[in-house]
This record gives structure tokens, C-alpha cells and sequence, in this order.
């Protein structure tokens, strides 16, 4: 896990696994997310959400951490 951005708090995983693989990830910590903030009353007013963006490092798309960090970042503006 990478702390990437403290401007806007973002952070990065690895994961080795293929897409399906990640997307399956993804969905666990958008569920735990939801439930653990649920959890905190102290929090009725503040306004927290939860981007996540799925990127790829096969050799053809992807060939340094910078432009792999970059295409998740990119996938976030896509995130539903």
C-alpha cells in the first residue's frame, strides 16, 4: 500500500492478480468502506467518498510505475 497524495488523500495498492482479480478486490473494500463508516456517529456531517481506479501493468499497456500510477489515477474518473 503506497500513501501517493496528501493534498487529496490518496492511496495505492498493488495487487498481482488479473482484472477480475482486482475487481473483486475493489468491491471488498468499497463494501468494508461503507460498513466502517456506517459504524462512526461521530460523522453524521462530513462529506467522505471513496474513488477507485483499476489499472493494468501488461508490458503492452504500461511501461514504467509512473504511467501505471497515472492510469489508475485516470480510471478514478470513471469510477460508479
Amino acid at each position: 500500500m503506497y500513501y501517493v497524495n496528501q493534498t487529496t488523500p490518496t492511496w495505492a495498492v498493488l495487487l498481482y492478480t488479473d482484472k477480475a482479480g482486482a475487481q473483486i478486490a475493489a468491491n471488498r473494500i468499497r463494501t468494508s468502506f461503507a460498513a466502517q463508516l456506517a459504524q462512526q456517529p461521530d460523522m453524521p456531517d462530513v462529506d467522505v467518498s471513496l474513488i477507485i481506479g483499476i489499472a493494468s501493468s501488461a508490458p503492452a499497456a504500461v511501461k514504467t510505475p509512473a504511467e501505471l500510477m497515472h492510469a489508475a489515477l485516470k480510471e478514478t474518473e470513471y469510477d460508479v
